[in-house]
């Protein structure tokens, strides 16, 4: 369950009682499937996620590794065509990968796949997630909203050595978790993500 405050949570608010409880909500574990119909790789100023489809051999467990990042607005650079970039230099045929190159944020991300995620396959039943694992919440909740009846699995990376042991001693790598903690009760109430539950091995 989520930490529930009546403010935005800062720093201050990180105490031995919070801290447990949002390190809990926030990293999502599951197993990976040994198939499924896509992986989603959400874009970021980051390599790491291509570097995941890599290590986690997700080419043998899906038909399709779709990359979605526009133009970063810090490194500007098109965040889905650095990905294409690292993974077809290691050898992944271009015609497994899917390309949306013109989201700047997480509705948008799955707002412009989802048409050509459709384009390519008849049915999506199973989805793996790979997204940071301060982010994979929100990313698998914005996709329920708009395919509810996939099957989530969640792959996650741990950028700037930002862990959820330790996020806690640095207010800057902090800021990262507590944004995720308090956006995502707004875009519920926005109806932009839908809550997610644990179905044992995975999430719907």
């Amino acid at each position: 369950m989520m930490p529930t405050n009546p403010t935005q949570l800062d720093y201050k608010h990180l105490t031995p009682n919070t801290i447990p409880s949002i390190r809990d909500y926030l990293h999502l574990k599951t197993d990976l499937p040994d198939e499924a119909d896509v992986a989603i790789v959400f874009g970021t100023k980051y390599e790491d996620p291509a570097h995941v489809v890599i290590n986690q051999n997700l080419l043998e467990r899906v038909q399709y590794v779709a990359l979605t990042g526009g133009v970063n607005k810090q490194t500007h650079v098109r965040e889905s065509l650095e990905y294409l970039r690292i993974l077809t230099e290691k050898g992944v045929p271009e015609q497994r990968i899917l390309l949306e190159c013109q989201s700047t944020n997480t509705k948008e991300n799955v707002q412009f796949l989802l048409p050509i995620l459709q384009s390519h396959l008849n049915q999506i039943e199973s989805v793996i997630v790979v997204s940071s694992w301060f982010h994979a919440r929100r990313a698998i909740m914005t996709l329920k909203a708009h395919m509810p009846n996939a099957k989530y699995y969640s792959v996650g990376y741990y950028p700037e050595d930002i862990y959820p042991e330790n996020f806690h001693q640095d207010e800057q790598k902090s800021s990262y978790i507590l944004h995720e903690i308090n956006v995502i009760p707004k875009y519920l109430q926005k109806n932009d993500i839908a809550d997610i539950t644990w179905a044992g091995g995975h999430y719907v």
